[in-house]
């Protein structure tokens, strides 16, 4: 009997212990590639107020008589954790408050990416009483405002919930089943493209309804918001007004995150905007040359919108800061290490942590911005006096009113509607002789377009730029097989064709 005790014992430490790492693993954010760029452990001894800005003697609510305010002491950090605390005063303080709550909103603001807190409630014998809340808020007006509360504990539910707040407070809630006394992870992914709602990193299906009308009207309209702070809050319900000879649970908190600049569908279908980048005073953009490698060339070249070359995904790694990564590649505009003038610009391979791949868009008006190297904050990216094709990229010491460093920028799409065309069937071009000898005649062309010619192993073997609607590519050289034709092309991506060559 010992040892069946003992048995059952370890079996239920087990499932346990693989029950707490099924969480852990969950609790991350969907897809790949996400840059962490907002940690809040909470593991000093009081709220960091470098991070958090926290109210202090502030009315939240006066009803029938009574007050109830937010206090600066009722923020407190113990053992790793944040405690708001919900106290009520009797007889009342100074002020008049009855009841004392906790607001805190973080200094940094957000603009997409994927939002996370780990968080309970002391009890759940007044929770109805409380309002315990993590949410994203800029605070305007109803009719212009977005609001995403990401766990959310109030007296008309007794399980938490997960709401966008949307012009004039339409919404679109996801009623969970959580227990809010028990320790959960609550997240939301907010992209240009989608708002989603995570438990545990367990899709809530409640909201994520891409087809709905009011789904897809929501999204767009949280496109037009402004950068977002985050809020923890907490403090007796208004409409509840506890009785005052009750204590009520603490809202209690064990992380803070935020990740932005990653993939959610873990296949480059992110969704970032593709932007090219004009030379602000002349008629040229910012091109990676042909395809990619470690310290290739960028360079300036005559601008052409529909120049595969110099389209750009743009991705926020947070705090102001963004790399532009190659479109159709994964090479990234690179500075370098340290800041020097002269320093030349290039591609390298794109890490999200490589911070010499991160660039502070500095807003000079009139469409155009600065971009200063996020280690070097005295370097910006230098066109050059004047323009030609070839003129090289490099740093220089960074002046607003330098027009060789304000570039003008033009969103061409997102990666996402570049990527759902990436390989596309395009009827109106056409390989006029298939197997090819001499030459290789491609109709149904734009002028823009670029030509790529691959083995059927994936070895480029030749590429031009499309100058008529009809090219003759030369193919002589080329040894006898079968080959793949790519052409790209800014309205309907890429457009792939076999030949054969004899």
């Amino acid at each position: 009997m010992k040892r069946a005790t003992i048995a059952l014992k370890v079996t239920r430490l087990l499932m346990l212990t693989f029950f707490f790492c099924l969480c852990t693993i969950y609790a991350q954010p969907p897809g790949t590639g996400w840059n962490l760029v907002f940690n809040e452990p909470f593991n000093g001894s009081s709220v960091n107020t470098s991070r958090w800005n926290i109210r202090n003697n502030s009315l939240d609510w006066n009803k029938n008589g009574r007050q109830s305010y937010f206090r600066n002491q009722n923020a407190r950090v113990t053992n790793g954790k944040l405690y708001i605390d919900n106290q009520i005063h009797q007889p009342s303080l100074s002020n008049g408050a009855e009841y004392t709550g906790a607001w805190m909103t973080s200094k940094t603001k957000f603009k997409y990416g994927y939002f996370e807190v780990r968080c309970r409630t002391a009890s759940d014998t007044w929770d109805n009483h409380t309002w315990p809340t993590f949410w994203l808020w800029d605070g305007k007006g109803q009719a212009d405002s977005v609001e995403f509360d990401v766990f959310e504990l109030h007296r008309w539910n007794t399980k938490p919930e997960q709401t966008l707040h949307y012009e004039n407070d339409y919404r679109l809630t996801n009623h969970s089943n959580v227990n809010a006394h028990q320790w959960h992870t609550y997240g939301l992914l907010w992209t240009a493209n989608d708002i989603i709602f995570y438990i545990d990193g367990v899709r809530q299906t409640t909201v994520s309804r891409p087809n709905s009308e009011s789904y897809t009207k929501a999204v767009n309209f949280a496109r037009k918001a402004v950068n977002q702070p985050l809020i923890l809050s907490s403090s007796p319900n208004r409409e509840m007004q506890p009785p005052l000879n009750v204590t009520l649970p603490s809202f209690i908190v064990e992380h803070v995150k935020v990740w932005q600049g990653g993939n959610p569908n873990g296949s480059g279908n992110t969704g970032n905007p593709i932007v090219s980048m004009k030379k602000g005073n002349i008629n040229y953009n910012i091109d990676g040359n042909f395809n990619g490698a470690n310290g290739q060339n960028v360079y300036l070249w005559a601008s052409n919108n529909n120049n595969i070359n110099q389209q750009w995904e743009e991705i926020n790694r947070g705090g102001g800061f963004y790399s532009y990564k190659k479109r159709n590649t994964n090479y990234c505009l690179d500075g370098g290490n340290g800041g020097a003038n002269g320093q030349n610009v290039y591609l390298w391979e794109c890490g999200n942590n490589n911070q010499n791949q991160h660039w502070r868009k500095v807003n000079l008006g009139n469409n155009k911005f600065r971009l200063e190297k996020r280690n070097a904050s005295g370097f910006s990216i230098d066109g050059g006096n004047g323009g030609a094709n070839g003129q090289n990229l490099y740093l220089w010491a960074s002046n607003n009113n330098n027009v060789n460093q304000q570039w003008q920028f033009s969103n061409l799409g997102t990666a996402r509607s570049a990527s759902g065309k990436r390989v596309v069937e395009n009827k109106s071009i056409k390989i006029d002789q298939n197997p090819a000898i001499e030459h290789l005649t491609v109709s149904g062309l734009q002028i823009g377009d670029r030509i790529e010619v691959y083995t059927i192993d994936g070895k480029l073997s030749l590429q031009n730029s499309v100058s008529k609607t009809t090219a003759k590519i030369p193919v002589s050289h080329l040894q006898s097989g079968l080959y793949l034709l790519k052409v790209y092309n800014s309205e309907h991506g890429v457009s792939s064709l076999k030949f054969l060559k004899n």
